[in-house]
């Protein structure tokens, strides 16, 4: 599994696609459906 932490921009990937014009990373979308998750259930804890 990648560090999703750590490929927040293009040029930290590995391997970037040529034709891929990302602003950046769709590996951030985990991050945003975690905040989204913990804003939603922060009042069941």
């Amino acid at each position: 599994m990648p560090d999703i932490e750590y490929s927040t921009f293009q040029w930290n990937w590995v391997d970037y696609p040529a034709g891929r014009k990302d602003v950046v990373s769709p590996w951030l979308e985990a991050f945003v459906n975690t905040r989204i998750w913990i804003e939603k259930n922060n009042n069941k804890i």
